[in-house]
């Protein structure tokens, strides 16, 4: 079988026309490919967004990493990690993979550590690029898996290995220019802007928050959600909200919700395509139901943070919160 990332380069003007946001995914697509015994694969493109799913590999042992690529002109922050840490449980994979061609900040490695996210720069690509045929450059990633045992038969289980290409001078030149063209497309892509497609949104993160926390703390009060549609993804309502307000429903109960003190916003950091606002909040919450008496389940302060995407219609929302 011919080698994915030899495959990617037979049409080059097809690459040439591709945004470096694409050419990295398509890269890092066929790295993990002609890994022995991964499959990877990119989700087909729609109109939907892509929930923070790049790329998918999987592993010979069957284990799914969520890949998220990211062709910056600087290095990725700490939003960007708890973006892809999000995405995993969203897309239910096992683990997480966020890839930027510069680097990290030190706050997202952290945060990367501390959540279990794969931060990968330019070096962790030339190490994908050799783990193709060097165990220790799959060790030195993290993502090496030892063989299964030989099964329990007495017969002499016969010697198996993968076939070996013969590498010469020529095909070592023909697969170094071929990584130095990947390279120079990268390096070239990724000094250009990638802030002029999207316009100037009519609603700051600042805005959507606020806009989204009245219409949670209403939903909650009241068990009507419709307003929250407004502020953010419908998959992020039906999944965080939806089940719990249903659930009062049917019982009869509402979840008073009320601001002791206003909300405050702590920080706003953004990327070329997500904002992640950090907030302080004080609720005092009332359990109420039929035929039972009102009871107070929460009063007190504390923090929460929240991704923000642009939807279809190019409409700034909420698309993930750490506490609902």
């Amino acid at each position: 079988m011919s080698d994915p990332l030899v495959k990617l380069f037979e049409d080059p003007a097809e690459l040439l026309q591709a945004d470096k946001g694409d050419l990295l995914e398509r890269i890092v697509e066929a790295l993990f490919a002609r890994l022995p015994g991964w499959k990877a694969k990119r989700p087909s493109k729609t109109n939907e967004p892509d929930q923070g799913l790049d790329v998918e590999a999987i592993s010979p042992s069957g284990t799914r990493y969520l890949i998220q690529c990211k062709n910056l002109a600087s290095p990725a922050s700490a939003s960007v990690v708890r973006l892809t840490h999000a995405a995993k449980d969203i897309h239910f994979a096992n683990k997480a993979i966020v890839i930027c061609t510069s680097g990290f900040t030190e706050p997202a490695l952290q945060d990367a550590k501390l959540l279990g996210v794969f931060a990968w720069g330019p070096e962790e690509l030339r190490l994908l690029y050799k783990a193709a045929s060097s165990e220790d450059a799959l060790k030195q990633l993290g993502i090496w898996e030892a063989p299964p045992p030989p099964p329990n038969v007495q017969r002499k289980a016969p010697k198996f290995s993968l076939p070996r290409p013969v590498i010469n001078v020529e095909s070592r030149a023909f697969y170094a220019g071929l990584l130095a063209f990947a390279v120079l497309m990268l390096l070239a892509l990724v000094v250009q802007s990638s802030l002029g497609g999207r316009g100037s949104p009519r609603l700051t993160p600042q805005t959507v928050v606020k806009g989204y926390d009245f219409a949670y703390r209403n939903a909650l009060s009241t068990n009507i959600l419709e307003p929250l549609y407004e502020w953010a993804f419908a998959e992020f309502v039906d999944r965080k909200v939806k089940p719990f307000v249903e659930e009062r429903r049917r019982k009869g109960c509402v979840l008073k919700t009320e601001e002791v003190r206003p909300m405050r916003i702590l920080n706003v950091n953004y990327d070329d395509i997500n904002a992640e606002v950090r907030v302080a909040k004080h609720w005092k919450q009332t359990l109420v139901c039929q035929d039972k008496p009102p009871r107070v389940v929460l009063e007190r302060p504390f923090e929460t943070w929240y991704l923000l995407r642009y939807d279809e219609k190019n409409v700034l929302k909420v698309w993930y919160g750490d506490w609902n």
